[in-house]
């Protein structure tokens, strides 16, 4: 059942889009590259009740995962492939780290905590400017998964109160690119608060 008519679903896919535009230019500093995003569209966009979301890979992926506390309360998650992560990683990471296996095992898992950090906390600063509430990320937690365990997670996610923002974009640089799934969980005020900015617009 979608919960938000096309207007205010324009409304959701603007601040989404502006907050992915603030992520790829702190990204772009972080990977020491220009990093471009592209929008989202209205049709890159599904918002419904108990919608079954499915991992788009096979094999391990990488599952992170916000908190959002405040005013509006939700949680996000970022799910990369094995491949995107890695490209992530050796990316941000300098030679003599990856060249190392005991410090690149170290530090591998920092770069994608710290770039989920950025692309959560970037969003979330939008929603929190146009919708006038206070809110923010929690510290980002990292898990590994499999289509399987995600199916779990999902399930224990969703009840009654939980809307699904999910959808996928694409963060590119002059030789490589990622685009991560996005899933956000929120509830009803979160919701209220979208379509009465939307009767403003």
């Amino acid at each position: 059942m979608e919960v938000f008519n096309k207007t205010e679903m324009q409304t959701a896919e603007n601040i989404i889009n502006q907050g992915l535009s603030s992520a790829a230019e702190t990204l772009s500093f972080f990977m020491k590259e220009p990093i471009v995003v592209e929008q989202i569209g209205v049709h890159n966009l599904a918002i419904a009740d108990k919608t079954p979301l499915k991992l788009r890979c096979t094999g391990k992926a990488h599952l992170l995962t916000t908190e959002v506390v405040g005013d509006l309360q939700g949680f996000c998650c970022l799910v990369f492939t094995e491949k995107e992560a890695e490209m992530l990683q050796k990316a941000a990471l300098p030679p003599e780290v990856i060249n190392d296996p005991v410090l690149f095992e170290t530090m591998k898992d920092a770069i994608l905590l710290e770039v989920d950090n950025i692309i959560a906390a970037a969003v979330i600063t939008q929603f929190a400017n146009l919708l006038k509430r206070k809110m923010h990320g929690s510290v980002p937690q990292l898990s590994s998964i499999d289509a399987s365990t995600f199916d779990l997670f999902i399930q224990k996610r969703l009840d009654d109160q939980s809307h699904v923002i999910n959808f996928k974009t694409n963060f590119s640089a002059k030789e490589k690119s990622f685009s991560p799934m996005f899933l956000w969980f929120m509830d009803n005020s979160f919701i209220d608060d979208i379509k009465r900015v939307s009767v403003k617009a």
